[in-house]
Order: C-alpha cells, then structure tokens, then sequence
C-alpha cells in the first residue's frame, strides 16, 4: 500500500525482516562513532578532514541534520580537500540541509555539484563524476524526482545513495507516492563493491534501516486504520489500542521528521481518537448488550421449552447486538435455532405418516400407548384405556421425543439422508442435555454428509465439555 488509497506497500514481514539485518549495522556505525570523541566545531581547525567528515555524517544518523549541515559546509570551505572528497562532503551537506526542512538552502548546495562537473573528475573516475553531476541536477530542480527512473541506479555500491536522496526530495515537496516508492527501492540495497571512502557502507544501512521504519510504521497506520474502518473487522477494542501503541512506539525510533512523516503522525494522531472512540463506544454497547442478550436468551428459552422453536428463533434475534462475542452467541443460538425447528418439522411428518406404535412417557408420569400423529402444536396418542387424546408438545418427556425421532433412523437409508436425521437429532440432544450424544451424532452426520463439515466445529465449541 501506498501513501494513497489503492497503493501497494512493502508486506509488514519483509520490513520487519530488513530492519531486523539493518539494525545490527546500524549499532555498528553508533559504536564506531562513539570511539573517537566528537571535537567542537570551533576546535576543528587542524582536524583530518576523513574525522571532521566522518563526526559530521555521525550528526546526520543521529537525528541533527541541521548540526551536521554547518560542520560540512564548513568543511566543505576548506581549500585542502581534494576531489572526489569535496563532492562527497558537498552531497551530505544538501543532504543534511534537506533533512533539516531547509529545501531551498539544500538545493543551492546541490547546484555546486552540477557548476563543477568535470572538474570533479580529478582523483575519481568520469562515471563518479557524471554521477554527482546527476544527482546535482535532480536535487537542485524545483518539484518531484519521478520513481520511474530508480532502475537507473545500482543496488550495490555508491549509486544507491541516491534513491534515498530522491526519497527525501520528494518528501520535501509533498510526493508522498514517488518517496514511498524510493524508499522502498532503497531499503533494497546489498553493497558490496569497494566503498568510496570508509564506512559508506555502514551509513548507507543505517539510512536504509530509518527508510524501512518509516515504511513499517506507514504500514502499521494503514493495518490499524483498515481494521477500525471494516464492519466486519474481528479485532478487539484491545488489540486496536495495542496497534496504535505499537505504531507509537515504532514513531519514537524515526529520527527525520520530514512531512511524510508529519503526515503520518497527523494520521495517528487521527487514529489514536478513533480508537479511543469506539473503545468508549464499546464499553457503552457492552454494557447495553449484557442486559439485552440475557433477556433474549431467557424469552427463547421459555418459547424452545414449549417447542415453539419459530418464535424462539425471533427472540433470540430481537435485540440489535453490537459487541462481537454477544453476536457470536446470538448468531450460535439462532442457527441451533433454524435446526431445531427443522428436527420438529420432518419428525411431525415422518409420525404422521407411519405413526409410532410404542410408549411415550410424559412428564407428569402417565404414558402414552402410542403415537397416531404429530403436528406443530400437539402429539396426539391414545391412553392406557385407548381414549384418544391431544398432549401438548411442552408436556411429552424430552427423552421419549428423542427414541422417537432415533428409531427412525435405519441402516439401509442413504449416507446424505442418515446423516440429515443424525444432525437434526444430534441438535436436539444438546436441546435436552445430552452433550455427549450430541457429539456423536454431529460428527457422525458431518462423516456421512460433508455438506455439516463448514459448521461442525461451531457446534462442537458450543457444546458442553462433559
């Protein structure tokens, strides 16, 4: 993704992996500077100029490009520095000044590379100095270095300086797009050719190490605003917060604070209270959800028990959940629900049809002596003295519903149509507390039916361990 809708972005495992072997690097280059003490700039006189050199790029990667700016270009005034010393000090100079937010000081500095060019050709080679005539060229203009022409440059020595040098370019003029995509392009370096001077190498991973974290923290931003945006998003108000001081986190270790990156931390800032929002905005519909869905659950208790599963189904989908575990539970309800109903359905018809010639025991203790028909609202049965009588569905024993609908089931039906009746069946054994039974029916139903295998492992999560 870029820094636009629609763009596509270095994957958040690529860029941890490449900081990962950039960050090594770049302790490396901290360590080193740390060995020699920095000299004031007003003692600096009768300094090496490879030192004053070498304390000025340090300023740069530690975050003070306008300290290390004025240590350059006074170096870079000195009359004792050969070529190509003087075009490499002149390009962390425009470098450092750009990096400062000091766009058009940057650009005059970037214009002596280009007023030198031949001339720079003594001690180096006519390819170095059309390189710095180049980029001389391209830094000095006003407006946007396009990202077309990264191809132009090599990965693996001195030339690759320049994409971040693009990068920041754009950045300074609002090409957020075109910086994105030379960063990218930059954190791709693998130097392996002779240094111009030495650690160039070590500089060139630590600015590739601050490109990729200002990618990954882009990246971050745009994860942490998908997931806040999207209805049907899973991630909590927890792990929404915990991206945002992630993202924070990683914000802190960026040293440049140009305006990609400010336009960044304006978009953190921006998703920082929407988090907060919806954080609050979750905690009130929480509080709303405890009280709606247990009063649902008990009104579709009261209706399953009396087996008016339609109604049931209603109920439990009255109130408008908001928080993701209470949909989850309703949504679980109301889909045992739906299977319910269907069981109480074909079993009316299967009964209506053939009857069912053993007892049935009732609630109160009586028992039926056999069934004659079944509809939505009754069994009916005779008694003991085979009077013909009409039992409401609520006052037949659950245990006796069950062997009804299971002597049904026969060896000799097809797989599709043994499995239909064990999932129903299995669905009304959890109904009446009877989890383990319920277990096996729906495993055996998904074995002989695949068509149960997508919900089997929801059911299954919702049954009782025992």
């Amino acid at each position: 993704m870029l820094l636009t809708p629609g763009r596509v972005a270095l994957s958040r495992v690529s860029t941890a992996v490449l900081a990962a072997m950039l960050l090594p690097a770049a302790a490396l280059l901290t360590s080193c500077d740390k060995l020699i003490p920095k000299v004031p700039l007003e003692n600096t006189a009768k300094l090496p100029p490879d030192v004053l050199f070498r304390d000025a790029r340090s300023q740069i990667t530690e975050g003070k490009p306008a300290e290390a700016a004025k240590a350059l270009l006074k170096l870079e005034a000195r009359d004792d520095i050969p070529q190509p010393t003087k075009n490499w000090i002149t390009l962390y100079a425009g470098m450092a000044e750009l990096l400062a937010g000091r766009d058009a000081e940057s650009q005059k500095v970037f214009a002596k590379l280009v007023e030198r060019g031949p001339l720079s050709t003594e001690g180096g080679s006519k390819k170095l100095a059309d390189f710095f005539t180049e980029v001389g060229q391209r830094m000095s203009s006003e407006g946007r270095v396009s990202s077309k022409i990264a191809s132009r440059y090599e990965r693996t020595n001195y030339q690759s300086i320049a994409l971040f040098l693009y990068a920041v370019k754009n950045e300074s003029v609002g090409e957020f797009e075109d910086a994105a995509a030379f960063y990218r392009q930059f954190t791709t370096i693998a130097p392996r050719e002779p240094e111009p001077w030495t650690g160039f190498d070590l500089q060139l991973k630590s600015l590739a190490n601050s490109a990729s974290r200002v990618l990954e923290y882009e990246e971050r931003i745009e994860t942490s605003q998908a997931a806040l945006q999207s209805e049907t998003a899973k991630s909590t108000p927890e792990e929404h917060e915990k991206a945002v001081e992630e993202a924070k986190a990683l914000r802190k270790k960026i040293k440049f604070s140009g305006k990609l990156t400010a336009s960044l931390d304006e978009r953190m800032n921006n998703l920082s209270e929407k988090s907060e929002k919806q954080s609050e905005m979750t905690a009130v519909s929480a509080g709303a959800d405890s009280k709606a869905l247990p009063e649902a659950k008990k009104k579709w208790a009261e209706l399953a028990a009396a087996f008016r599963f339609a109604d049931a189904r209603s109920a439990i989908l009255e109130p408008e959940l908001v928080t993701a575990p209470a949909k989850k539970e309703q949504d679980y309800i109301a889909a045992m629900t739906d299977y319910l109903e269907n069981f109480k359905f074909y079993l009316a018809q299967e009964i209506a049809a053939s009857g069912y010639k053993q007892p049935v025991q009732l609630k109160d203790g009586t028992a039926l002596a056999g069934v004659t028909k079944v509809d939505d609202l009754a069994v009916y049965a005779k008694d003991g003295a085979g009077a013909e009588k009409t039992v409401p569905w609520e006052q037949v024993a659950p245990e006796s519903i069950y062997t009804m609908a299971k002597s049904l089931i026969t060896p000799d039906e097809a797989p599709d149509a043994q499995g239909f009746r064990k999932w129903h069946l299995g669905h009304f054994a959890a109904h009446i507390g009877k989890p383990a039974d319920a277990r096996a029916l729906l495993q055996e139903a998904a074995k002989l039916n695949p068509a149960y295998q997508e919900e089997l492992a929801m059911f299954l999560e919702g049954l009782p361990k025992a």
